[in-house]
């Protein structure tokens, strides 16, 4: 443009100031729009996933980075009640096999052991926990599995299986 002006094949009556372009309003991200454009999303193929915790509040993650497991134990991080028998429920029903007490003492659970011990003693009192069941190994080691998804006696079998395992390897 300055070599047009200089060598004279623009003048500066040429060069006058088009009216600039409106600027489009920002979208208002209304509850309505909001709704209709997380249902679409939650309808395709995106990798984003609707997780309902414990506590009735509704989660989304990106599935690619983050799996639904480790979300739902994100969701209870500050309830270790419901982190205990999720994880031991969902052990139970995937694996299948029973959860080591002393799991909980370590990453990513973290929980000290006396609120452990709490937890166990309400599991055997609460009515909505009947499934969740203890066995000790010959070896003393205490292990959690729910009855829904696991039998006594395969639990029992798992959990000595798993003690000796772990015996083997230290």
């Amino acid at each position: 443009m300055f070599g047009s002006l200089f060598s004279g094949e623009l003048s500066l009556a040429d060069l006058k100031e088009e009216p600039a372009e409106a600027e489009p309003a920002p979208r208002e991200i209304t509850p309505e729009y909001f709704e209709t454009v997380l249902a679409e999303v939650l309808k395709g193929q995106y990798g984003i996933e609707d997780l309902t915790s414990w506590d009735s509040k509704h989660y989304y993650h990106f599935s690619p980075l983050l799996s639904a497991s480790y979300a739902r134990l994100l969701s209870t991080q500050n309830n270790p009640y419901e982190q205990i028998l999720d994880t031991v429920r969902e052990s139970s029903r995937v694996y299948p096999r029973p959860v080591g007490v002393f799991t909980f003492e370590f990453a990513p659970f973290r929980i000290d052991p006396t609120i452990i011990q709490d937890v166990l003693d309400r599991i055997a009192e609460d009515p909505n926990a009947k499934d969740i069941r203890v066995t000790v190994t010959s070896a003393g080691t205490v292990y959690l599995y729910s009855s829904t998804y696991l039998e006594d006696a395969m639990a029992d079998f798992l959990a000595e299986e798993m003690d000796q395992g772990d015996a083997q390897m230290l």
